[in-house]
């Protein structure tokens, strides 16, 4: 017989990609895994949309609730719907995209040149 060495998988345990992502979802929402919002956005509750022109990048950065142009995260996984600002700016996608990140003054920037 054959010794197990066994490991007990913890249902909050996240797979490792070796990178940073955010993704982009076909029905038009980004999604934040709960690795990314909790090293880099913990604890927000609404964030602003940022768009780099010049090197097609997205900015996710925490906002005040009341600001009129702030997104508000969805509970669990933390999804912003902004179908408009996808579609504004080319971003929509017909599969479930994952793109790498940075992460420069409390903004994650979303390099959606170069997807993962």
């Amino acid at each position: 017989m054959v010794e197990r060495q066994v490991e007990e998988w913890n249902k909050g345990k996240k797979v490792s990609t070796g990178k940073e992502y955010v993704s982009i979802y076909s029905g038009d929402k980004i999604a934040i895994p709960s690795g990314v919002y909790e090293k880099y956005l913990s604890g927000t509750e609404t964030v602003k949309i940022l768009y780099s022109t010049n090197t097609d990048e997205i900015g996710i950065k925490p906002s005040d609730p009341d600001d009129s142009n702030s997104y508000k995260l969805g509970s669990g996984t933390k999804t912003i719907n902004c179908k408009a600002f996808l579609v504004e700016h080319k971003l929509t996608v017909d599969n479930t995209t994952k793109y790498p990140i940075t992460v420069e003054s409390d903004i994650v920037w979303v390099d959606t040149k170069e997807p993962l």
